[in-house]
């Protein structure tokens, strides 16, 4: 009894004990909610953030010493990468406190230009030897405000958001902190692979460069770890099944319990793990509550004015265009007014280049003194705003979420003066010689920085020593003049133009580039830029026999943002280049998609092609029929390829069709060929009656096939073919607006087990060569599939390293044609039994002026995929059109 009355009692004092822990870590959880969170309706997720800052007192509303601006982090030794994430501080100040509202944030997020923040990061040993170090630059751009949704979403509420049983539908900071005296800004990240620095045990991080705007930046570190597969496992067999639905939910479309050990392998193999600094809190660092708001959407500004637009309207002037990549076609509305008074007789001009068409749309509206509203229904494409004066352009409606923001691309370009050169380090991968892309814009602003109309402009090409290369030496000559172009761009500006300089000054800031190449042979270490007048510069260089990859029939027309769009090119800093920063030594430059020029329409009226047979035998010579729609392409054929689809009432002996026959040729007589199209595969015979005489008799089978009549005389005859079951399509016949056309195709089997090599002449400049592949479709399905071009004799003539070209040839392409379970339209071999394929993927490939004249060997290989049927041609422009009318970006937009 006595050892059962003090088991009770025990008991007792440890109910009465957990009783009260409960109720004081649920009066402190509440507390620490009450105070940690200024939007308390919020429904959040909640991070632990971490102050760096340069100055020993910030904005802190508790007013903390910070007695250190560095923060160190332990490193497990397994981690596969590492994330530090970093968001700028703006002080809220007691004075000010309307300084972040709503409107005021939209404002200041539609700035051309923000103060810059550095975070430096070090990695370090066990010893503390350092390993790696780098700065990043930030933009301190405030987030923005969000409209949260009427009801929580349960599954997604942590412990403190779920306090709360209703959610206001209010507008809130998309991000906000615990200290109601900070604002914070966009979220950035760092990523750090690992695997480069096996031995690093610590990481440091420090506010490099802090702009007075700000009080600092919060950072938080996050370490990367990969699972084994026993880990895995075990892992999985604990899960419970909700928490198995919650992890694969949104995943795959089916459930958890038919998910095969790869895709559990996939879900669970990687983890991220938050890691925080070394010390003691708020004596070695301070603590912040980073608040994201989840499943909110972005707020409107609510514009009580009836005759003014807000300050984030876009701006268009008399020479700077707004471009805006259209995903979806549908309804667009906009407002625009004028920015100076007393218009007369100016239109705004609105360029719709569709992407499924070759001509483009142009629609005009009068400017007028008041604001004026155009709406209309759009195509996919780019939309094109131009106008005779500066104009302001408030957007209230787009076809989708993806184009409703004017999306802004920064370029950083240097500035090299008569005082300031810049030198960039030059990098040979595998001792190979190195292409040099130097890009050059000439500049007029509103401080009366210019670049003179006679500036010398100069690349002086130095060794490893700083030494200049000899020009009657064996290596290269010492230096080379880079030609400037002065017209103004009217897709690009400096970042940080206003629009209270003068027109002419607003809309020929900045110049249209100009590029220029050189082979730099490993002899050359560094390239040094001098200008007798201010010159932006950028510079970038690639590995020579680096494989560029594009996929089609996405990169034949870049105007969309797409993440698989690989740079052409890749950017240098030049040396001091952190200085060159602080010091105000280099610009952003705000660049647009572009109406590209290189479309397939455009390259069929601009240039005349001629096919090139490859080097081995033609036994493998194929013949494809393709359907065609495209005016320009139809009238350009040969008529002996142009295969015009016959009225359905020839083909009745009593009802023939008249059709006017004739070709190029100077003969009185043609021998016309007829292609049948049906679905019987039965032989069965036909006659064809020409002016009501049978001219030709015979039997056919299969589903399509072609026959060749006898020599008959040129003009209007009447045509009759006795069967009823097939389409029937002449050639040699005149053209006729809506009639259905075949396009015969020539070419030559490519399979995975052989290659095909042609032999190019190049006698000019430059030379292009479009290339059509043709894939069999079997199986009822088209595989992903790559191809790639080689240049067999890349190794450069010794006079290519001795001048700059205006254009680089990339020796090793790759291009990827996307898989097709569904083809709307086929192509029909002619001469190998019923075998369809697609209607062709194209891409043109440039030989440019780096390459002396002489015979190239082009070699093209199938890495994977569907076999299929390849056309080789060579383009030549028709007079008056210059080469450079095909243009490929060099940037990943």
């Amino acid at each position: 009894m006595r050892i059962l009355g003090r088991s009770i009692l025990l008991l007792c004092l440890l109910l009465l004990f957990w009783l009260g822990y409960s109720a004081w870590l649920n009066l402190n959880q509440q507390d620490h909610l009450n105070v940690a969170t200024p939007y308390p309706n919020a429904v959040t997720e909640r991070k632990d953030v971490y102050l760096l800052s340069n100055t020993k007192t910030g904005f802190i509303s508790s007013e903390t010493e910070i007695t250190s601006s560095t923060l160190s982090f332990k490193l497990d030794q397994r981690i596969e990468r590492l994330r530090i994430s970093t968001t700028a501080l703006f002080p809220i100040l007691d004075t000010q406190p309307e300084a972040f509202n709503q409107a005021n944030i939209e404002a200041m997020r539609q700035q051309d230009q923000h103060p810059d923040y550095a975070v430096e990061y070090t990695l370090l040993d066990e010893q503390n030897n350092i390993l790696n170090q780098g700065t990043y630059w930030f933009s301190a751009k405030p987030s923005r405000w969000v409209r949260q949704p009427e009801q929580p979403r349960g599954a997604d509420l942590n412990k403190e958001s779920s306090a709360n049983a209703t959610v206001e539908n209010t507008v809130v900071p998309s991000l906000f902190l615990s200290d109601s005296k900070l604002y914070a800004g966009t979220l950035e990240n760092i990523f750090l692979r690992m695997n480069n620095w096996p031995t690093a045990r610590r990481l440091e991080l420090r506010l490099q460069h802090q702009p007075p705007e700000i009080s600092g930046a919060a950072v938080y570190v996050h370490q990367n770890f990969n699972r084994s597969q026993e880990e895995i496992t075990k892992l999985w067999r604990k899960l419970s099944e909700s928490k198995r639905t919650r992890l694969t939910e949104g995943v795959n479309m089916y459930p958890h319990y038919i998910w095969s050990s790869a895709e559990i392998d996939a879900l669970l193999s990687n983890y991220w793990q938050q890691v925080g600094p070394d010390g003691v809190v708020d004596e070695d660092f301070t603590t912040l509550g980073l608040y994201r708001v989840i499943g909110a959407q972005p707020a409107t500004v609510i514009d009580n004015s009836a005759q003014s637009l807000p300050a984030s309207t876009l701006v268009v002037s008399r020479g700077h265009n707004l471009t805006f990549p259209i995903h979806s076609t549908g309804e667009v509305q906009f407002t625009y007014r004028a920015l100076t008074p007393n218009v007369k007789n100016q239109d705004i001009t609105l360029t719709f280049h569709n992407l499924d068409a070759s001509d483009p749309v142009v629609v005009k509206q009068a400017i007028e003194s008041t604001v004026s509203t155009w709406r209309g229904t759009i195509p996919k494409g780019l939309l094109e705003i131009s106008a005779d004066q500066a104009v302001e352009i408030e957007f209230e409606k787009m076809p989708d979420e993806e184009s409703e923001n004017h999306k802004k691309h920064y370029k950083r370009y240097f500035l090299v003066s008569p005082d300031q050169p810049l030198t960039y380090p030059i990098e040979h991968w595998q001792g190979q010689a190195t292409p040099v892309q130097i890009r050059t814009r000439t500049i007029r602003n509103s401080s009366g920085l210019s670049t003179d109309s006679n500036t010398t402009t100069t690349a002086n090409w130095l060794t490893d020593n700083d030494v200049a290369i000899k020009p009657n030496s064996h290596s290269r000559p010492m230096s080379h003049r880079l030609t400037l172009d002065y017209q103004p761009s009217q897709y690009e500006r400096l970042a940080n133009a206003q629009l209270s300089m003068p027109e002419a000054e607003f809309t020929s800031s900045v110049s249209v580039a100009k590029s220029a190449y050189y082979l730099a042979p490993n002899s050359v270490n560094k390239l040094q830029i001098t200008s007798t007048s201010p010159v932006l510069v950028d510079i970038s260089t690639r590995p020579f026999e680096l494989p560029l990859l594009r996929n089609l029939p996405a990169h034949n027309r870049s105007w969309f943002d797409d993440e698989s769009y690989i740079p052409t090119w890749f950017n240098l800093r030049p040396n001091n280049y952190h200085t060159l920063i602080n010091q105000g030594q280099s610009v952003m430059l705000r660049t647009q998609h572009r109406p590209l020029i290189d479309r397939e329409a455009s390259l069929n009226e601009q240039f005349t092609t001629k096919q090139i047979p490859p080097n081995q035998a033609q036994s493998n010579l194929n013949q494809i029929l393709v359907p065609e729609t495209n005016i320009e392409k139809l009238a350009s054929a040969s008529p002996v390829r142009r295969y015009r689809q016959l009225n359905p009432a020839s083909i009745q002996i009593k009802q023939p069709e008249k059709l006017n026959f004739a070709n190029t040729s100077s003969h009185r007589t043609l021998s016309p060929s007829l292609v049948y199209k049906g679905v019987n595969e039965s032989p069965r015979k036909i006659d064809i009656r020409l002016d009501n005489q049978i001219i030709h008799s015979q039997w056919i089978a299969g589903k399509w096939g072609k026959i060749t009549l006898p020599q008959i005389s040129k003009g209007i005859r009447a045509l009759a073919i006795s069967s009823t079951t097939e389409n029937w399509y002449s050639n040699q016949v005149e053209m006729k607006k809506g009639a259905r056309y075949l396009i015969q195709k020539d070419a030559y089997s490519l399979t995975k087990n052989r290659q095909m090599t042609y032999t190019i002449d190049k006698t000019s400049a430059d030379i292009l060569l479009n290339f059509t592949y043709y894939r069999e479709y079997r199986n009822s399905a088209i595989d992903d599939t790559l191809i790639e071009v080689r240049l067999l004799n890349t190794r450069p003539h010794e006079s290519v390293t001795e001048h700059l070209s205006s254009s680089m040839t990339i020796p090793v392409r790759q291009w990827r044609i996307a898989a097709s379970t569904t083809v709307k339209e086929h192509g029909l071999m002619l001469n190998r039994g019923d075998r369809k394929t697609d209607t062709g993927s194209y891409f043109v490939y440039r030989l440019g002026d780096d390459l002396p004249d002489g015979q190239y060997q082009v070699q093209f290989s199938l890495l994977k995929g569907s076999e299929g049927y390849f056309n080789v041609s060579r383009l030549t422009p028709i007079e008056g059109v210059e080469i450079d009318y095909f243009r490929e970006s060099i940037d990943a937009y």
